[in-house]
């Protein structure tokens, strides 16, 4: 069964490549994503539901409302210690469309995690729902690392820039065709 945002709730784990993979993320990865976000406070700065989070307990809820709403969230492990969150998502009502939202542990950054994650989440999308014909990534204007990623995946910059209900700075709107 497909969800309505591009993945099947079915599929446990991903496997990237050697070492590296996603795994569906469950309430007891609370304290590996409460660390994770706690080290860097951009994380919370540039992902939504990072930004609600400052204490365990709030990494917990954090996840059980991930798991309850239309996200196909996962946690990113490297040979199993858990190093960052990457995640599916929709806009109701609009079922062609899915976007991406991911964050890495600081430490991790630079050797090309995100961008070899997002395209296999990419590609498992495309398999799992050839309906979709629009990728997104919503990023801050001041997120230089996460639009090099985006631009790395052929995501390109629109003029649509939103507000966020947790974020202070506004998100701007990327897209890709989900079929290049």
């Amino acid at each position: 069964m497909i969800d309505a945002h591009g993945l099947s709730p079915t599929l446990p784990k991903i496997i990237i490549d050697d070492g590296l993979l996603l795994r569906r993320i469950t309430p007891d990865d609370a304290e590996d994503m409460f660390k994770i976000i706690q080290a860097d406070s951009g994380i919370g700065r540039n992902v939504t539901w990072a930004g609600l989070v400052h204490s365990l307990d709030d990494a917990h809820k954090g996840i059980e409302q991930l798991l309850k709403e239309f996200k196909s969230p996962y946690v990113l492990q490297e040979n199993g210690v858990t190093i960052g969150f990457a995640g599916t998502w929709g806009y109701p009502g609009k079922d062609h469309e899915v976007g991406f939202s991911y964050f890495l542990a600081k430490e991790k950054r630079g050797h090309g995690y995100v961008t070899r994650t997002v395209r296999k989440l990419m590609e498992a999308v495309r398999n799992d729902n050839p309906s979709v014909d629009t990728f997104i990534v919503n990023i801050t204007d001041s997120n230089k690392a996460s639009q090099a990623v985006a631009e790395k995946l052929g995501f390109k910059a629109t003029d649509k820039l939103m507000k966020d209900r947790v974020l202070t700075e506004p998100t701007r709107r990327y897209e890709r065709p989900a079929h290049e």
